[in-house]
């Protein structure tokens, strides 16, 4: 089970549109389920540069939630500066994962070794500052040719690049990235995203460029939101629910199920903003039952999905 999603940078809107101009609605309609927005690039001399549509894709946004926020890091240029600028460029917008873009000319005169180094620098000061493990986007000759093998990489999502072709319908002719035996990662032996081609169609999903990228998720709606959804605010257990208490939704999409946990058919779902009030509490204090035969998510995984917000 796959989901579809794109990502996007100034390059899908002319530099004169004015803001708002993306066509999320067109976007959804196609079958987007997520978006990658680029925030902030590294430039070869070590100038740093953040995306001007940033603040107008992310204000602007419907339908369609954000997977996260990447960055294009050069390693041959100190990883905790362009890690502070990203910090800085997001840090007044909702909460989403970041994922390190590594891709491109090799990174100067840096062996493996100090490549690796660097990169962990960079992934280090993100995860300490979001509370979750950074995404890593790279493809396998770039990675494996500049970057010291290690298991630790493994432990962070990867988004996969590589392009093997697609159909008629834009769907890859591959069932994964490395589904034909060839291009997969030293470090990795699965995938959380693909970014399958660039070629795909600009103006179906919205863009007014004539091509977009396009990519898959390694997974479920459900797993999707929740490895994006957010945080509950540094760990702690969340407080106390019971009957009669109101919750709001705090994610883009939030599946009801027939049930207390995720084994439970999708019989409905709700949208950001949403409210819903609790006539039954499961033992874990994870999910309420809003109606009978209708229960939703209110924290699991260390990400909470509802907030309390009063008694009714």
């Amino acid at each position: 089970m796959t989901v579809l999603g794109i990502d996007i940078s100034k390059y899908q809107l002319y530099d004169t549109s004015p803001p708002d101009a993306y066509d999320w609605q067109a976007a959804y309609q196609a079958g987007a389920r997520f978006a990658f927005v680029r925030a902030t690039r590294a430039n070869p001399d070590g100038s740093l540069y953040t995306d001007p549509r940033l603040m107008d894709y992310v204000q602007n946004r419907q339908h369609i939630p954000i997977a996260g926020f990447y960055s294009y890091v050069r390693l041959e240029h100190d990883p905790l500066r362009q890690a502070e600028h990203l910090l800085l460029a997001i840090g007044d917008l909702p909460d989403a994962r970041v994922a390190i873009d590594l891709e491109g000319d090799r990174p100067g005169s840096l062996t493996p070794a100090q490549a690796a180094s660097r990169l962990q620098t960079w992934l280090d000061r993100l995860e300490a500052a979001t509370s979750r493990l950074p995404v890593i986007y790279t493809r396998q000759g770039w990675f494996d040719a500049y970057v010291a093998p290690s298991s630790n990489w493994q432990r962070y999502p990867l988004w996969a690049a590589r392009y093997p072709g697609i159909d008629g319908n834009y769907q890859p002719l591959l069932g994964s990235p490395w589904a034909d035996g060839r291009y997969q990662p030293r470090d990795w032996g699965n995938w959380t995203f693909w970014q399958y081609t660039d070629f795909g169609p600009g103006a179906r999903f919205g863009a007014q460029s004539s091509q977009i990228d396009l990519n898959l998720f390694n997974g479920s709606e459900e797993q999707l939101t929740e490895l994006i959804g957010v945080p509950d605010g540094g760990g702690g257990t969340p407080p106390p629910v019971g009957e009669g208490l109101i919750f709001e939704v705090q994610v883009d999409f939030l599946n009801m199920r027939a049930g207390p946990g995720i084994s439970f058919p999708v019989v409905d779902q709700l949208r950001s903003g949403d409210q819903v009030t609790a006539q039954d509490v499961d033992g874990s204090n994870a999910w309420v039952q809003v109606a009978p035969g209708r229960w939703v998510c209110v924290a699991l995984n260390g990400r909470r999905y509802l907030g309390l917000k009063t008694k009714k």
